[in-house]
């Protein structure tokens, strides 16, 4: 049997495999590590993947009646909120009367991009007024993922990262199934090996594969834990990614909150563009330029209220857009109270591309 037929049939074998059974592969694949964090210092940025949850603690006395509250509306395109709860403090001998203790607020990341966090520490009851303290955390979501039954939806031009634990001490390595990536969506631009950080002998490591969306549209990233050199033996563990690149893979609007990043996409689409507002300060964001009508149509605005009950907090404005036709142009907005005729107090211009 010549080289090219025994890499044919190997190739064949590893596709069939990850194709038809990925299943059987499931009880022997590597589970992703639980990775979670535990922040309480406002200074340092809460840095994270995708998928991962993280903590954030604060000082807190339920004895005076205060507690913790999201004092602006969380950005849910990026982070949920998966609990938040009062630790008692530890007991002590003899017992301590109104002992302070903390509160655990347990967050998820959801998708890439950056977002704050803010907490208020006040008396629910007592309306209108400010909170005794509050604290703001910075987060950073990168794009990069671990859990393959988390959706990686980007734009096109983008880049994302396929992290996973990798052993090169065990000769197996992960392979990318070539032929099963749609190449009009997805391009590898490198793989990587990071050692651990770890010096203990055998210490796995991680695998960082960086793909790039090339074009609009859906495509599997698959990848086969195997030994190179055995081209008959099927992958011992194998990951199934599904991509979405752009808004027409989904049926549904895309959401926007960077103007760093351009928005793509096709006639006939709708997508939306939310921004942090507070009603109660009198200020909404408006068109400080004229749309585009030739290009783009404004579909609706509208302010959505805080989830919390603290007065004052801050909501959100949610503006959508339908795209008309091909073109590029902008989308030019100001925050600024309609009855005054001093310059807006924030201003934000996203680019829209529509081809």
């Amino acid at each position: 049997m010549n080289r090219a037929r025994a890499a044919a049939i190997s190739t064949c074998v590893i596709l069939a495999v990850l194709i038809a059974v990925p299943a059987a592969y499931g009880a022997e694949e590597e589970t992703p590590v639980a990775v979670h964090y535990e922040f309480s210092n406002t200074d340092t940025p809460v840095e994270v993947d995708v998928g991962e949850e993280f903590t954030l603690i604060l000082k807190s006395n339920a004895s005076t009646g205060y507690q913790w509250q999201l004092i602006e509306a969380l950005d849910s395109s990026i982070l949920k909120l998966v609990t938040s709860e009062y630790e008692t403090p530890p007991e002590t001998d003899p017992p301590m009367m109104g002992a302070p203790g903390r509160e655990m607020w347990i967050f998820k990341s959801v998708r890439p991009g950056g977002t704050a966090i803010s907490l208020g520490y006040s008396q629910p009851w007592m309306e209108g007024v400010p909170p005794a303290e509050t604290e703001t955390f910075t987060v950073v979501v990168n794009p990069v993922y671990r859990d393959a039954s988390i959706p990686i939806r980007v734009e096109r031009g983008q880049e994302f990262i396929i992290s996973l634990q990798s052993n090169p001490s065990t000769d197996y390595q992960w392979q990318l199934a070539d032929t099963l990536m749609n190449k009009e969506v997805l391009k590898v631009v490198k793989r990587q090996y990071r050692p651990p950080a770890s010096n203990r002998i055998g210490a796995p490591g991680q695998e960082l594969w960086t793909l790039k969306a090339v074009g609009t549209g859906k495509s599997m990233a698959i990848l086969g834990y195997v030994r190179p050199w055995d081209r008959y033996s099927p992958p011992s563990a194998a990951r199934f990614f599904t991509v979405i690149v752009g808004s027409e893979q989904t049926g549904q609007s895309t959401e926007y909150n960077n103007p760093d990043i351009t928005i793509e996409v096709i006639p006939g689409r709708e997508f939306v563009i939310s921004l942090n507002s507070n009603a109660s300060t009198g200020y909404q964001w408006n068109l400080t330029k004229t749309l585009d009508t030739s290009i783009l149509e404004l579909v609706i605005s509208e302010y959505e209220a805080p989830t919390t009950t603290m007065l004052g907090a801050s909501g959100r404005e949610v503006w959508a857009f339908k795209a008309i036709a091909a073109g590029e142009t902008t989308i030019s907005l100001g925050y600024s109270r309609p009855w005054e005729s001093s310059p807006p107090a924030e201003t934000t211009v996203f680019t829209v591309t529509v081809n």
